[in-house]
Protein backbone atom coordinates (compact mmCIF):
# COMPACT_ATOMS: atom_id res chain seq x y z
CA UNK A 1 0.00 0.00 0.00
CA UNK A 2 1.37 3.19 -0.65
CA UNK A 3 -0.05 6.28 0.18
CA UNK A 4 0.09 9.72 -1.67
CA UNK A 5 -0.67 13.72 -0.47
CA UNK A 6 -1.87 16.23 -3.08
CA UNK A 7 -2.14 19.97 -2.79
CA UNK A 8 -5.68 19.76 -1.69
CA UNK A 9 -4.60 18.12 1.76
CA UNK A 10 -6.56 14.63 0.76
CA UNK A 11 -5.12 11.68 0.83
CA UNK A 12 -5.35 8.93 -1.14
CA UNK A 13 -4.37 5.55 -0.74
CA UNK A 14 -3.60 2.89 -3.88
CA UNK A 15 -2.65 -1.03 -3.69
CA UNK A 16 0.39 -1.45 -5.85
CA UNK A 17 1.03 -5.51 -6.71
CA UNK A 18 1.73 -7.04 -9.80
CA UNK A 19 -1.59 -8.52 -10.24
CA UNK A 20 -3.48 -4.92 -10.60
CA UNK A 21 -6.91 -5.12 -12.20
CA UNK A 22 -7.72 -2.89 -15.42
CA UNK A 23 -5.20 -1.14 -17.46
CA UNK A 24 -3.48 2.21 -16.82
CA UNK A 25 -5.51 4.13 -19.41
CA UNK A 26 -8.59 3.01 -17.40
CA UNK A 27 -7.12 3.88 -13.97
CA UNK A 28 -5.75 7.21 -15.06
CA UNK A 29 -9.49 7.78 -16.54
CA UNK A 30 -11.05 7.11 -13.72
CA UNK A 31 -8.50 9.76 -11.64
CA UNK A 32 -8.80 12.43 -13.79
CA UNK A 33 -12.73 12.16 -13.51
CA UNK A 34 -12.55 12.05 -9.80
CA UNK A 35 -10.34 15.22 -10.07
CA UNK A 36 -12.52 17.21 -12.26
CA UNK A 37 -15.47 16.21 -10.11
CA UNK A 38 -13.81 17.37 -7.20
CA UNK A 39 -12.65 20.58 -9.11
CA UNK A 40 -16.50 20.91 -9.57
CA UNK A 41 -17.49 20.89 -6.07
CA UNK A 42 -14.75 23.15 -4.95
CA UNK A 43 -15.55 25.80 -7.56
CA UNK A 44 -19.59 25.84 -6.44
CA UNK A 45 -18.54 26.26 -2.83
CA UNK A 46 -16.53 28.79 -2.82
CA UNK A 47 -18.42 30.41 -5.83
CA UNK A 48 -21.39 29.91 -3.16
CA UNK A 49 -18.85 31.57 -0.22
CA UNK A 50 -18.27 34.33 -2.59
CA UNK A 51 -21.67 35.33 -3.26
CA UNK A 52 -22.64 35.19 -0.16
CA UNK A 53 -20.17 37.56 0.93
CA UNK A 54 -20.80 39.83 -1.77
CA UNK A 55 -23.95 40.03 -0.86
CA UNK A 56 -23.34 41.18 3.10
CA UNK A 57 -20.85 44.08 1.60
CA UNK A 58 -23.72 45.01 -0.86
CA UNK A 59 -25.66 45.50 2.31
CA UNK A 60 -23.31 46.91 4.46
CA UNK A 61 -22.38 49.59 1.71
CA UNK A 62 -26.35 50.40 0.86
CA UNK A 63 -26.65 50.86 5.35
CA UNK A 64 -23.00 53.09 5.03
CA UNK A 65 -24.18 55.53 1.98
CA UNK A 66 -26.46 58.44 2.65
CA UNK A 67 -30.61 58.31 1.78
Amino acid sequence: MVQHENKGGFTQVEQVGENESGNILDNLLSRMEQYANNLEALVEERTSDYLEEKKKCEELLYQLLPK
